[in-house]
């Protein structure tokens, strides 16, 4: 979702997509080679994307899957955060957060 007014971006990564290391996933048991390059790719693309936002002076917020689950309101919240930080800092180009791992 792109908040262009405060250049803010959220992310809504699929936790087995884009392999949340909190879950600590295994790769499918067949065709683990793919598997294994798609996933790579994905987190490659991924950081790619974060660094040209913030380069631009956006600041992207990444949000896992199960955090929306178990947290819609705190997931909510860092969105605001970012918001309020994007609004005030963008106009000046130094919104450099950090990561939102």
């Amino acid at each position: 979702m792109s908040l262009s007014k405060f250049r803010v971006a959220v992310f809504l990564h699929g936790c087995f997509w884009h392999r949340h290391v909190a879950h600590h996933s295994p790769l499918p048991k067949s065709n683990r080679d793919y598997w294994a390059k798609k996933f790579r790719r994905n987190h490659v693309r991924d950081r790619r994307k974060i660094q040209d936002l913030r380069r631009l002076g956006w600041h992207p917020v990444i949000v896992w899957e199960c955090q929306l689950r178990k947290g819609p309101d705190r997931v909510l919240a860092r969105v605001v955060r970012a918001i309020g930080h994007g609004g005030v800092t963008a106009s000046a180009g130094t919104n450099r957060p950090k990561s939102s791992g």
